[in-house]
Order: structure tokens, then sequence, then C-alpha cells
């Protein structure tokens, strides 16, 4: 009754639709276990590269480790050998300056005063056909004139002279003779003192005019119908 009853049935398959269903089931399964295979081994390798990579970077820091370690050793090496030249240099300039050191200052300060000494000359010139004595302050030399200069000095010839010179050695003389060189000297420092007072009381007069007269027109001015 039941089986005529399912055979009557047109939509009824009787096995063949389980079957297809583990098919389709099998073929699931297959496909996940392609998946997780093919995820493990993207997986590893990227572990792999990652490993790959660190050990790279490892190496990279070992070479410029190494490389810095170099380099401060020869700088290093540099500043000591520069170290050990300055002192030697310094070394050389304290054994070169030692004699400089040893020089006697008051044989110095001797030599400075004979230098800067001087002394009154007594020479002959010649002006206008006549002969005249003057006297001259010549700074003093270190050692002298030999007797033998002197004597040649004694017998050259008179210098000829200019009138301009001639004058200044008359007015030298003069000077001299009134005793009046300490006063003209003074007096010269003075009158430029003087001079320069001088001058400026002239600016501020000069000044207080140009005042006055701005002044002056200024009321002037003001005055002035407008």
């Amino acid at each position: 009754m039941t089986s005529s009853s399912e055979e009557d049935d047109g939509d009824y398959v009787p096995e063949a639709a389980s079957e297809d269903d583990e098919q389709e089931n099998a073929d699931a399964s297959d496909t996940d276990a392609t998946s997780e295979a093919q995820r493990r081994v993207a997986v590893a390798s990227h572990v792999d590269k990652l490993w790959d990579d660190m050990n790279v970077s490892t190496a990279v820091s070992k070479k410029s480790v190494d490389k810095t370690t170099k380099l401060l050793a020869g700088l290093t090496k540099k500043t000591k050998s520069s170290t050990s030249r300055l002192k030697r240099k310094k070394y050389a300039v304290r054994e070169f300056s030692m004699p400089v050191l040893s020089v006697d200052g008051k044989r110095s300060r001797t030599d400075l005063a004979e230098g800067t000494s001087k002394q009154k000359v007594n020479r002959v010139v010649k002006f206008a056909g006549k002969e005249y004595s003057v006297s001259t302050i010549v700074p003093q030399a270190k050692d002298g004139k030999k007797s033998l200069d002197k004597v040649l000095d004694a017998l050259s010839e008179p210098k000829k002279v200019s009138t301009m010179e001639k004058s200044s050695f008359d007015w030298d003389k003069f000077k001299e003779k009134e005793g009046i060189d300490e006063e003209l000297t003074q007096s010269t420092k003075n009158g430029y003192i003087d001079k320069q007072e001088f001058l400026q009381r002239l600016d501020l007069r000069r000044f207080e005019l140009e005042k006055a007269e701005r002044d002056k027109q200024r009321k002037l001015q003001q005055q002035q119908p407008k």
C-alpha cells in the first residue's frame, strides 16, 4: 500500500538525494582542508620572511657597530698623537724662550738712558762769506767720537747754511743768551690754551648774537597784523 503510493508520487527520489548530500558535504570538507593548508603555508612563509628580515637587520647593526668602533679607535689614536705633538711643541717653545728671559733688565735700562741722553755740540758754519760759531743739541753717541774723528772735523771746511738756517741759529743763540728758552716754551703752551679759550668765548658770543637776532625777528613777525 505504501510502496504503491510512493511510486505514484512524481517528486520522490529514492536514495539519490542522500547520496548527493553526502557528496556535497565531502566536497565542502575538502575545500575547508585545502583552505586551512593554504593558510598554514602562508603563515609559515610570513614567519620565514620575518625571520630573514630580523637576521638582515641584525647583520647591518653589527656592521654599523664594528664601523663605529673602528672610527672611534682611529679618533682616539689621532687625539693621542696630536696631544703628544702639542707637548713637544710647547717644550720646544719653552726651550727657545729661555734665553729671552735671561736678558739683563738693568743693562737694557742703562743702554736706553745712554741712547736718549743729549749733548751740546759747537760747530762753525759759513754765511755770506763769514764764519759763525753755533751750538746745537744732538743725541749723544754711545761710544763717543774718536780723537781722529774730532781732528778731521776741526780740519774740515765750515758748512754753508741758508738764510733760514742762519736765522734759526741766531734765534737759538739769543734765547740761550737771555735765558728765556723755558719761559718761551711755557708761554707757548699757555698761549695755546688761551687761544682755545678765546675761540670758545667767540663761538659762545656768536651764538648769543644769532639767538638774539632770531628772537627779534620772531617778535616782529608776531606784532605784524594778520
